[in-house]
């Protein structure tokens, strides 16, 4: 680098690119301190780094939004109240996620006993279709009214869901109350829990989001213990009786999780909007929710969009393989009871899995950690489980490792959206992922159900195979991802 002038407004930096036909690029003027720096250069400027993106010209060079680190307050009690609200949210919302292993295995067995796995499977599949679909609704809503409203919002229509599902018999009324209105009611909290943490640190965002997400984790080990607890009571006249009081029980839970995290929260970023007089307010607010929410620019970043890629795969790996956890126990005469421990533990070791997985990103690169994740958990699935996972004491074992793995990967797929973004646009490139991931999740379990049918213990081996080889897609997008960023060096990344 031959030279640098900074002035109050703007900062330059005098580079070569090293090609015959360009000697230099100069006076880059900013707002917000944006450099050009060779790609060369990345590794000694890599702790300063908080953004990368290519610039698809004849420079050969890479564009560098950098953050100042003094412009987040990397804790102060507002940012640890904001990750205690994400925290106490996330125990409502995620441990929603973790439910329906325990819901998919009791309907099977009674309300909808009659009924195909293929069938069945098409509530869970639309529940997470709307509410992923929904997550543009939910980020759009946080970038410009900030955490308080959409929480209050997403409050309403989570816990008017559950009280919905306590009640339904028939499968249209699973998908009604259940799928549509719970998954859209979700689909508004999770951006908005995911996201404020990230509005107060940046140095340690991969630690702060996975301390939040340890919140999915608990939700995950009470929801499913509260459920067992409650499906296995019964009354003479009322055989749901259990199913009933199960349900509302959660949903008081959730109501008083939501409206602690609603009062803990505050947003340190809210987006000004310029409303022109000219618009009518319907329109203004028609555009904010529905056009602005969906980033269009950001599919032109091929590191973002290999990101979107293999989150698609680590997200149809998981989903698939704890919503169908359960029946695949029971397939291998397993007790419900032992059925039900099995998905606890998912939860359990979940906790110290997103806890690590959060500081090592921070110390040694998220996309680094990230890799060897989905490189572990892979090999787990096809090498372990696949072959050996056929008795309860094997289960045990691999089922405590991949409860470990797979929440670790999992708290890192919103930190490696962050890293190839910046804060300010962070709520709405996550919820643009989810939008495209909606889509392909709609067919994800209803087709792994296809692959289990009628559960013959054959077809359930078919569907770990199905989730191994989902895991290994997502490596090789990951792989991809981190070298479009900076290529095969080992760096911090």
């Amino acid at each position: 680098m031959n030279g640098v002038e900074m002035s109050n407004d703007s900062v330059i930096w005098d580079i070569h690119s090293g090609r015959k036909n360009l000697t230099s690029i100069k006076s880059i003027e900013l707002k917000s301190s944006i450099f050009h720096i060779h790609k060369n250069q990345l590794e000694d400027k890599h702790d300063i780094i908080d953004k990368v993106s290519t610039i698809k010209d004849k420079t050969d060079t890479l564009f560098i939004c950098k953050e100042e680190k003094n412009s987040f307050p990397e804790g102060g009690l507002r940012g640890w109240l904001a990750v205690f609200a994400s925290f106490i949210g996330m125990v409502a919302s995620y441990g929603t996620m973790y439910a329906p292993g325990v819901i998919e295995n009791y309907i099977k067995e009674n309300q909808l006993n009659d009924t195909s796995s293929f069938e069945i499977g098409w509530i869970f599949s639309l529940y997470i279709f709307i509410c992923f679909i929904t997550f543009i609704l939910g980020g759009t809503l946080f970038d410009n009214f900030g955490f308080k409203k959409p929480i209050l919002i997403g409050t309403i229509i989570h816990v008017g869901s559950l009280f919905s599902l306590a009640n339904c018999r028939e499968l249209w009324q699973f998908i009604l109350g259940y799928s549509i209105l719970g998954g859209f009611g979700n689909g508004i909290l999770i951006p908005c829990l995911i996201s404020i943490p990230s509005q107060y640190f940046n140095r340690k965002r991969a630690l702060a989001i996975s301390i939040a997400s340890i919140g999915g984790s608990i939700g995950g080990i009470i929801i499913p213990i509260l459920l067992r607890k409650f499906f296995s009571m019964h009354r003479l006249n009322q055989l749901d009786y259990g199913f009933i009081w199960g349900i509302r029980t959660w949903a008081f839970l959730d109501l008083v999780l939501l409206l602690l995290a609603l009062m803990s929260g505050q947003s340190r970023i809210i987006k000004e909007n310029v409303k022109d007089s000219n618009i009518p307010s319907w329109k203004y607010y028609c555009k904010i929710l529905l056009i602005d929410g969906f980033d269009y620019k950001g599919l032109k970043d091929v590191r973002y969009v290999f990101c979107v890629i293999a989150t698609i795969f680590t997200e149809v790996s998981l989903k698939a393989a704890v919503t169908y956890l359960g029946s695949y126990c029971t397939s291998k005469d397993i007790s419900n009871s032992n059925a039900y421990l099995i998905i606890t533990i998912v939860s359990i070791t979940g906790i110290p899995g997103r806890y690590i997985t959060g500081y090592l990103a921070d110390k040694f690169g998220r996309y680094n950690i990230t890799i060897l994740y989905t490189l572990f958990l892979t090999l787990l699935m096809l090498v372990d489980w696949f072959p050996f996972g056929t008795n309860l004491t094997n289960l045990y074992v691999i089922i405590s490792i991949y409860g470990f793995l797979s929440s670790g990967a999992y708290t890192m797929l919103p930190v490696c959206c962050g890293q190839v973004t910046t804060t300010d646009k962070f709520a709405v490139r996550y919820s643009t992922m989810y939008f495209i991931i909606g889509f392909v999740q709609l067919g994800t379990i209803p087709g792994t159900g296809a692959i289990i049918g009628w559960g013959e213990k054959t077809h359930y081996q078919y569907y770990v195979l199905f989730c191994g080889l989902c895991s290994f897609l997502s490596l090789v997008f990951f792989i991809i991802a981190r070298y479009c960023s900076v290529k095969f060096k080992l760096v911090k990344f």
